[in-house]
């Protein structure tokens, strides 16, 4: 089995989901890829999200 990770600007989060889906149901691969959910649900619950930023 194949590993591929996807990275990118969260404001394609949509598009890099669906691209990971096709990946695995279609290709096999075992896809890395941001977590978008649970952002969400912690950002949604007052949550302090860090975010690490290039040296």
């Amino acid at each position: 089995m194949k590993t591929v990770t996807i990275c990118g600007s969260m404001r394609f989060a949509d598009d890099m989901m669906k691209i990971a889906t096709r990946l695995e149901a279609e290709r096999g691969f075992c896809v890395l890829q941001p977590v978008t959910e649970e952002i969400a649900y912690a950002k949604g619950r007052g949550k302090e999200m860090v975010f690490h930023e290039p040296i």
